[in-house]
């Protein structure tokens, strides 16, 4: 079974599953995933009645691009601070 993030496919598939009444545990099979992933993934975005991929993978993404920002910090003093302590707890030479 694969421990990877779901793909917009999966979502598609799991949209498709629920319209033709699949149980999770049988898109979970077909998907190679774990029933509890499919679980969560239609609980977390409206239910098995309300499930809708595209919003799930746009929320997913939202989610995704909000851990790549950087952080931006204007005072000068604050920054080389925090510069200071990343060097200190992760050196780049490991």
């Amino acid at each position: 079974m694969s421990h990877h993030h779901l793909t917009r496919e999966d979502r598609e598939s799991i949209v498709v599953g629920l319209r033709v009444g699949l149980s999770l545990s049988e898109m979970a099979k077909h998907l190679g995933r774990h029933r509890s992933i499919l679980s969560r993934e239609v609980h977390r975005n409206g239910g098995p009645s309300g499930y809708s991929g595209v919003k799930a993978q746009n929320r997913y993404q939202a989610v995704r691009q909000g851990c790549r920002r950087s952080l931006k910090v204007a005072d000068p003093a604050i920054k080389e601070a925090l510069r200071l302590g990343m060097e200190r707890h992760w050196p780049r030479n490991r």
